[in-house]
């Protein structure tokens, strides 16, 4: 599959293979696939259905070809020739690619390791941080998650952090913070609306903008929530639902690191998080309501398991082939069965 392609034995084309390998090719001869040319393939294979940052720098200063993945070197070569040829070939970006791209860029420069790595932590299409499946009771007994200081979620520029949350009220309470007065913390208050922090202190101290969801959580009710700080607009948004709730005007052009650690379930109220979080997802990016509804609908939570009845007496006899219903709902069909007072059911997780 072509990723970008102008000539691959001209100016270079870089292909991913079946395997998963990439291979970058260039050389003098100006014709499509005809000697002399070069051609230098991936040490590993990169991931199937996974963003993955590709770099790939051919230096003729220095006779090298360096291809770098997720900011790390995976392979050099010495380079053949010291310039390439000139084709009549047009510049084609994804020729028969299975996939999607996200910000591609061609220099007519040499990047070096340093530049490679800023690539890497650069705008990233995908989550800069997931969390798919965190649940607590409230306690220190939780163990909620803490991420550390990590140089990806030192984020201050734009911003977005979406979940799906299913909440027990018990005060106030953070399911993600990093800092409120810097990179920006979400806040699930007492009465159920959910607050965004970010602010210019880089501590947890003024100055700082407050701002709030709009709409109030449920107890016991999964509800996607997504803040978005768009500073390249200057605008703060929440989201309920893949639905815009509440809009307001950016306070600050830009946010300011801290040293604090990141964390999931606890955060500056060191009040554990009480319930269920699922597909907790950061990014460096301001997400459109588009991408923002359409990841609600794909990471929707489910109920992963069987649901199972047990009858109230030993050796009852159940004829039920399967159960269909929606928890915490009482609507619940039992195929070939009822279900009576001396039952009862399992709910799987996340149901």
């Amino acid at each position: 599959m072509g990723v970008l392609t102008k000539c691959t034995a001209g100016e270079g084309a870089l292909h991913v293979g079946v395997d998963g390998r990439l291979k970058y090719s260039y050389g003098t001869s100006s014709t499509a696939d005809t000697a002399p040319m070069q051609v230098m393939q991936s040490a590993n294979p990169i991931a199937q259905a996974e963003w993955t940052n590709v770099v790939m720098v051919r230096d003729l200063k220095n006779m090298q070809l360096r291809l770098y993945i997720n900011g790390e070197l995976d392979t050099e070569a010495t380079a053949e020739y010291s310039t390439a040829a000139v084709s009549s070939d047009p510049l084609v970006l994804g020729h028969a690619f299975t996939g999607r791209m996200f910000g591609v860029k061609l220099y007519n420069i040499a990047l070096s390791a340093a530049d490679a790595e800023a690539e890497r932590w650069g705008v990233n299409p995908g989550p800069v941080y997931q969390a798919e499946d965190w649940s607590g009771d409230g306690t220190v007994d939780a163990e909620a998650l803490d991420i550390g200081n990590k140089p990806e979620l030192r984020i201050t520029g734009d911003q977005t952090i979406s979940m799906w949350m299913r909440p027990t009220f018990s005060g106030k309470m953070n399911p993600f913070s990093k800092c409120y007065g810097g990179e920006g913390t979400v806040t699930v208050e007492e009465d159920g609306k959910v607050n965004y922090f970010y602010g210019t202190a880089g501590s947890r101290a003024e100055p700082y903008q407050t701002f709030e969801s709009g709409f109030a959580l449920e107890e016991m009710i999964w509800t996607h929530i997504a803040v978005v700080r768009d500073l390249k607009s200057m605008k703060l948004l929440w989201y309920e639902n893949g639905e815009l709730s509440n809009e307001a005007a950016a306070e600050y052009a830009a946010a300011k690191a801290s040293t604090l650690s990141a964390t999931v379930g606890k955060g500056f109220t060191e009040k554990f998080f009480k319930g269920s979080i699922a597909w907790l997802q950061v990014y460096n990016r301001a997400l459109p309501q588009e991408e923002i509804a359409r990841y609600a609908q794909e990471t929707t939570p489910t109920c992963n398991g069987e649901v199972k009845l047990y009858g109230g007496n030993i050796g009852e006899q159940w004829t039920a082939g399967f159960v269909e219903g929606i928890y915490p709902t009482d609507k619940f069909l039992a195929h070939g069965a009822s279900l009576n007072a001396a039952s009862s059911i399992e709910i799987p997780k996340n149901c």
